[in-house]
């Protein structure tokens, strides 16, 4: 971000010999004696440069009018900030709006690719799937439901890995996606869950705490 400063100049440079900074493979650095840096400023951020590289040693200056370029960045920019957008709300299709987490739209697209990646490279997957105690008892008071959500967004994330994947499969159960857990790490997790659900002291007037059942498979 340096190199193009606070307004984003394009960066035109002749002579470089062996200096580059839009290449970087030995072989590149060898051929290419001058060079063009485009930024590609997406929301006034800088996202990446667009890189361009001659043998001729002053096809690039600093006297170059470089606008042509600067509109060929702008497009792109605009083309890679729709594709993030698209990406973005994809993304969110997917996800419960109440916790973040996936939904059960999600299950067979995670779970396909988390089992396929077990089978190659032979590591274990387990999952479990999680129903919360009673929960009967809170189908007619919706915002009673909807703070326990909240209140549990937290406490699941914490207690599982980085690595994890937790889907919010319906109104009363969640489903756990452990990459590379054998059976014994997979009972260990959830059971770090149902502890952590069991002592948390949730802030809802009526209702102090709630208890939750897991069970845990795994493969192979």
């Amino acid at each position: 971000e340096a190199w193009f400063g606070d307004s984003f100049e394009p960066q035109l440079r002749s002579e470089i010999k062996d200096d580059s900074r839009g290449f970087y493979s030995s072989r590149d650095r060898e051929r290419v004696q001058s060079e063009a840096l485009i930024p590609i400023v997406i929301r006034n951020e800088l996202s990446g440069f667009l890189a361009l590289g001659s043998e001729n040693p002053f096809h690039f200056y600093e006297e170059l009018d470089s606008g042509f370029l600067t509109k060929m960045a702008g497009k792109l920019a605009i083309a890679l900030e729709n594709i993030f957008l698209w990406d973005r709300l994809k993304e969110l299709s997917y996800k419960n709006p109440i916790t973040g987490f996936y939904d059960r739209t999600y299950l067979e697209i995670a779970l396909s690719r988390e089992f396929e990646r077990s089978k190659r490279y032979r590591n274990f997957l387990t999952c479990a799937i999680m129903c919360i105690d009673y929960f009967d008892n809170l189908d007619n008071t919706g915002e009673i439901c909807r703070e326990l959500f909240e209140e549990l967004t937290p406490i699941l994330s914490e207690a599982c890995r980085s690595m994890d994947i937790v889907l919010h499969y319906d109104e009363r159960k969640f489903f756990f996606i452990f990459p590379e857990a054998s059976l014994e790490s997979g009972n260990q997790i959830a059971e770090r869950i149902r502890n952590r659900i069991e002592n948390a002291k949730l802030d809802i007037p009526g209702l102090e705490s709630v208890t939750a059942s897991l069970g845990v498979a795994s493969f192979p």
